[in-house]
């Protein structure tokens, strides 16, 4: 019987000031931080890696804000997890359990203070498989009173068929189902049950064109607060075209129609998205694009559409370099967006150079 044991250990210890970012702008999370982390994980296989089983669990010691009085707070966080694999048997399940107080030092938009756990079942015969998983968390695991404490619920169903080397259908159906509360009392829009059931059809034309279409149905329903309640439906389209070498197209295409239950209003959204690469000259210069557009009505008569573009020629100089490589590359990107009789525009132009310095060419 085979065994592999292995143990990671990290230490992380700083200082972090978000606000000297350029960019950072204004947040009340971006405060100087300082703190210690230690964590350790370990992992072991049995069985001829037919189970596998991992746990890690950390321990902190964090000043969110050194400047204020309050002092550094310690936390912790443990995760346990197993996955078994046997044949056409596939059962994986965890428990997490992440303190009030456990902190990363420079990830101010953790979540922590909340405690769950997951389960996933699979089964596959030759070209169908059938797979299962349930997932349970509660939040404010510390019990503060000026909190919410919130339960969720999620449980999904997928089934698979391959038909065809070149064909495969794909169903599904989900569940998702919070409770949220502040002091035994129902939060606005907290009760919500969410059900839906969608499905696809993946097609290979040939090794260098695939096509995907998509479909979903959702239902929302809350009993504390009906004007949460609609239904959506959702259609996607998207393509792969490829020639080795030469050209490569991914475009894709998608519409949501929203209803609400309430107040009957009714919205229609649709977006774009495409990324293109082309060969002009080999292994000197190429195209590259990427991009994506969107529009939103609403039967009211109010409308919103947004347009993002980014293309450019990139130009390989490693050839002509003795090591490393260098690319430079000229760029413009467009970003439109229309809302509310606001039509706001920004256009740029700009060179970019990246250079890696290794050996390189025959020695």
């Amino acid at each position: 019987m085979a065994k592999i044991f292995s143990v990671k250990a990290i230490w992380l210890t700083g200082r972090d000031d978000p606000g000297l970012a350029a960019n950072a702008g204004f947040s009340p999370f971006f405060k100087k931080r300082q703190g210690r982390v230690m964590a350790v994980a370990g992992e072991a296989r049995l069985f001829g890696d037919a189970l596998a089983l991992t746990v890690e669990a950390a321990r902190s010691r964090v000043d969110r804000d050194v400047e204020d009085e309050a002092g550094e707070v310690d936390g912790s966080a443990i995760r346990v997890g197993g996955a078994f694999r046997r044949g056409i048997f596939e059962l994986q399940a965890g428990y997490k359990d992440i303190g009030r107080n456990f902190d990363t030092i420079a990830q101010p938009f953790f979540i922590n203070d909340r405690r769950g756990f997951d389960a996933a079942a699979g089964l596959t015969f030759k070209t169908i498989r059938l797979a299962g998983s349930l997932a349970s968390e509660r939040t404010n695991t510390s019990g503060d009173k000026d909190v919410a404490t919130s339960r969720n619920l999620l449980t999904r169903l997928d089934f698979s068929w391959q038909a065809h080397e070149s064909t495969g259908l794909r169903l599904n159906y989900g569940t998702s189902r919070q409770d949220a509360r502040l002091n035994d009392n129902p939060v606005l829009q907290g009760d919500l049950l969410k059900t839906g059931f969608g499905g696809g059809l993946d097609v290979s034309v040939s090794p260098g064109i695939r096509l995907n279409l998509g479909a979903q149905r959702d239902e929302v329903r809350s009993e504390n607060n009906p004007q949460a309640e609609g239904q959506s439906l959702g259609l996607n389209l998207g393509a792969f075209l490829q020639k080795s070498g030469a050209f490569l197209v991914s475009p894709a295409v998608g519409v949501t129609l929203t209803k609400n239950t309430l107040t009957g209003e009714e919205a229609r959204m649709i977006m774009g998205f495409l990324n293109a690469e082309a060969t002009l000259i080999s292994k000197v210069l190429t195209f590259s694009a990427t991009g994506s557009a969107s529009g939103y009505k609403l039967s009211s008569g109010a409308s919103s559409t947004s347009t993002n573009l980014d293309a450019g020629l990139n130009f390989r100089m490693g050839r002509w370099l003795r090591v490393g490589e260098a690319i430079v590359s000229l760029r413009g990107a467009l970003v439109r967006a229309a809302y509310s009789g606001q039509d706001v525009r920004d256009h740029r132009l700009f060179l970019k150079a990246d250079i890696s310095l290794g050996s390189g060419g025959d020695q």
